[in-house]
């Protein structure tokens, strides 16, 4: 595969990673960039460790040994896997409901490491997929934990400075764009 579509593949992959940064960062009375820093690391190792395990499952010894022999069904394999993250990820916006909204400035690692691990499992589903496909490990890795770091961060920062406390000083095309954001990742829930 091409850096580019690796990239447009890692930018997909972080948007678990963006939604829940603006989750959190929305329910933040004060930015802690010491917190903010820890979390960013938790989901971005998350990601970067789910795809590093997804792809060396192909490298497993019967697999690799065998891979010549069955490049087809490896290849079938690959697209079925990431037809089925697509749906995967359709139902699971579809069964979604609306936030409890309410301000909290701790971060709850124990549930910081529950959502990182969830947001993962389509990363180590892709990683499976990219490990069949021979796709390099060490470029798939950096560009995913560069865009999930990004996302991260942009959500967090977003969300935070979109909310009431801050709308008055938010020009109206800034709380928009984030409001379309929203929307778009919730209006089938």
């Amino acid at each position: 595969m091409a850096w580019y579509e690796i990239f447009i593949v890692s930018v997909g992959l972080s948007l678990d990673v963006f939604t829940y940064a603006l989750y959190k960062g929305a329910m933040l009375s004060r930015l802690d960039k010491k917190q903010i820093l820890k979390m960013i690391l938790l989901f971005t190792g998350w990601q970067s460790g789910a795809m590093l395990l997804g792809s060396l499952i192909s490298e497993l010894p019967y697999i690799a040994m065998n891979y010549q022999r069955t490049e087809r069904l490896f290849r079938a394999a690959s697209a079925v896997i990431f037809f089925l993250i697509g749906i995967w990820l359709i139902v699971r916006a579809l069964h979604m409901r609306d936030p409890l909204e309410r301000r909290e400035d701790a971060f709850a690692w124990r549930q910081l490491c529950i959502w990182a691990m969830l947001t993962s499992v389509d990363s180590f589903l892709t990683g499976i997929g990219m490990g069949f496909l021979d796709t390099r490990v060490t470029a798939q890795i950096i560009q995913l934990a560069i865009m999930a770091a990004l996302a991260g961060i942009v959500g967090i920062y977003a969300a935070y400075f979109s909310t009431d406390q801050w709308s008055a000083d938010l020009p109206a095309c800034r709380r928009g764009c984030i409001v379309s954001i929203l929307y778009l990742k919730y209006r089938d829930s």
